[in-house]
């Protein structure tokens, strides 16, 4: 098999599980299969609403869409035959892997696939927030912040990587590839500027900032006072 494109193939999963070639012929003698499967996000989270097809440009598209986790299932797909594999998406556009083949060789079952979707660019026109948003910061209690990106209305990346900065009495730690900033207050009193950057599919980036006042621990609550005699 041989990829292009930026799928990514889980290594504990081959593309193609070689597991069988089990189903029913196809016509003209063709022998076909079910391909079942799940896409999921760099993390291993099913990513739901992905378009998967499977192409040999001879055939009829053979397509699903993923649901309850990102598992999908495609009927009907050539053995021995190579197709292209798309996976498409709005907050992924679309990614291609070529020259697929389920190996004839297989033993009995139901071949499978995981597809691994690495991180990419939120189309052009997204906005990103930082969240959640704060407006002060406690001393002695780190707090971390994400970015959510959202196009046209929807929310595309609950959490997404974003080149992070800090300005004023506190001191960060990036997390999770880029995806969670720890910002530790240090100095109380004192302003933080936290800002954060994601590149978009287009070349331009979207940003976003919260400015933060540092103040000292809440007071402990008072001892309850002692009955009424």
């Amino acid at each position: 098999m041989r990829a292009s494109g930026a799928l990514t193939i889980l290594t504990a999963v081959s593309l193609i599980a070689l597991a069988g070639c089990g189903g029913g012929g196809g016509g003209g003698g063709t022998l076909t299969t079910e391909l079942s499967g799940r896409v999921v996000d760099s993390n291993g989270v099913g990513m739901d609403g992905a378009t998967v097809t499977a192409d040999t440009g001879v055939r009829a598209i053979i397509q699903d869409i993923t649901a309850n986790g990102g598992y999908f299932t495609l009927q009907d797909v050539p053995v021995g035959t190579d197709f292209t594999l798309t996976v498409s998406r709005l907050d992924i556009g679309t990614r291609t892997y070529q020259d697929v083949q389920v190996d004839p060789s297989g033993t009995s079952g139901t071949p499978t696939m995981d597809v691994v979707i690495s991180p990419s660019s939120p189309p052009a026109g997204s906005t990103i927030s930082i969240t959640p948003s704060a407006t002060e910061l406690e001393m002695g209690d780190p707090l971390t912040f994400t970015v959510q990106v959202s196009y046209g209305g929807s929310l595309l990346f609950p959490s997404h990587c974003a080149t992070w900065t800090i300005i004023g009495g506190a001191t960060g730690q990036v997390e999770s590839d880029s995806r969670y900033f720890a910002v530790s207050p240090t100095d109380v009193g004192s302003t933080v500027k936290l800002s954060a950057i994601v590149p978009l599919a287009d070349g331009s980036a979207a940003t976003d900032s919260l400015t933060m006042i540092v103040v000292s621990q809440g007071e402990p609550e008072p001892p309850p006072l002692p009955p009424a005699p």
